[in-house]
């Protein structure tokens, strides 16, 4: 787990490199900023676990964890700082998102 202040820190590499990357877009800032992003989401994914340990018996539970990543993804793309803290903004994303694939996927059956 990891503290808000580095949350942020990590938020803030995350955009100065896609600027950087948006200004000159080479191989070489293309491929730091992948390496930023990859850091943000292994440590981060943590959260994605935390939410989608409810849904272990579901048989798309792999999928669950997959979609999670793809909302925290989604949820570091769109966080602004003046929003309130990235913790609830990831948290609400990931919940989300989990939740709502979960509900599509199961299933209800009639004799």
């Amino acid at each position: 787990m990891i503290t808000e202040k580095e949350a942020l820190e990590l938020f803030a590499n995350l955009k100065s490199a896609e600027v950087v990357y948006k200004q000159n877009p080479t191989h070489t800032n293309k491929s730091i900023l992948d390496k930023i992003e990859t850091e943000a989401i292994t440590k981060l994914d943590y959260l994605v676990k935390m939410k989608s340990s409810r849904y272990k018996r579901f048989p798309n539970y792999d999928d669950l964890n997959q979609d999670g990543l793809e909302a925290l993804i989604k949820g570091l793309k769109t966080y602004k700082v003046n929003k309130g803290s990235i913790f609830w903004w990831l948290h609400k994303y990931i919940d989300t998102k989990i939740s709502r694939s979960a509900n599509q996927h199961s299933t209800i059956r009639f004799p």
